[in-house]
């Protein structure tokens, strides 16, 4: 529900709060170095096989919570490798598809293919950058999934509503995903300062609520923690995160890993539940 923006006596600021945890974050020591993670391979490839499971009981059950019907004309804000795309697009909706990294589109790109649909409309852009022009709207549905990276969130979700004519869906971290434990734990003793988790899904439902999106909050508990093959995989996946590859931290990095995760039916899992929400608002 979309009404006019309106001002709480004696509220924060919730767009300047999560606008300054934004920036808190993206000026961290160290938090630059490295280069992107959707421009790296290897980071990509295993993000991406994660979600292109075929039978994924995450992506089945963030679908079946949506109200989207064959033939909805869907955008998909921040489309990643498809997680949601292929599978609405196979389902018969007509797909646009909004992501900026060419890594992640051209794996889409490939997911659609495998699968034998087509017709995916994609739009290589932030959805900072995207304009009017640039989309064909409106469409029935708009998904944002585990993607706002936006400084102005409530701009982003005022563009949002505006070029649906139906619904809104947006799914969020309520508190920090599992593998920030890691960085919270380890970013001191490589960087030398605290990590700064990012902005959460309460922040996010009480900014729509300033702009005039009287929104529905779905909170559960993450379907899985982190998991690894093995402690080298493990290791290499943290110094990563860790924007690093100085050999001094590998020792550091492998000797955290092997007193902190625990062996599972899976592999070894980042001991620490996480919990989500789909935030959404019909019109």
């Amino acid at each position: 529900m979309m009404m006019n923006s309106i001002e709480m006596e004696n509220s924060p600021d919730w767009g300047e709060i999560w606008r300054t945890k934004k920036a808190a974050q993206r000026y961290l020591k160290g938090y630059g170095q490295g280069g992107g993670f959707w421009e790296d391979r290897t980071f990509v490839k295993k993000f991406a096989g994660s979600r292109q499971e075929k039978g994924s009981p995450e992506i089945a059950d963030k679908i079946a919570a949506m109200d989207i019907r064959p033939g909805d004309r869907v955008l998909d804000i921040g489309a990643g490798p498809g997680s949601f795309a292929v599978p609405l697009a196979a389902r018969g909706c007509e797909v646009t598809a909004v992501e900026p990294s060419a890594r992640m589109r051209q794996v889409l790109e490939e997911y659609a293919e495998r699968e034998g649909v087509d017709g995916i409309r994609l739009v290589a852009s932030r959805w900072e950058d995207v304009t009017s022009d640039t989309l064909d709207g409106p469409y029935d549905v708009v998904i944002a999934s585990f993607s706002l990276v936006m400084d102005d969130i409530m701009d982003a979700a005022r563009k949002m509503d505006a070029v649906s004519r139906r619904s809104v869906y947006l799914f969020w971290f309520l508190t920090p995903p599992s593998w920030v434990r890691v960085l919270t734990d380890l970013w001191p003793r490589v960087h030398g300062c605290e990590y700064v988790p990012g902005p959460t899904a309460d922040i996010l439902w009480n900014a729509l609520i300033q702009t005039g999106i009287f929104a529905n909050i779905s909170v559960r508990k993450a379907a899985t923690r982190p998991t690894y093959r093995d402690m080298d995989e493990a290791a290499e996946a943290f110094m990563f995160r860790l924007r690093t590859d100085e050999e001094e931290h590998a020792n550091l990095v492998r000797d955290y890993a092997e007193r902190t995760l625990l062996k599972s039916e899976r592999g070894l899992e980042v001991p620490v539940d996480s919990w989500n929400a789909m935030i959404w608002w019909t019109k």
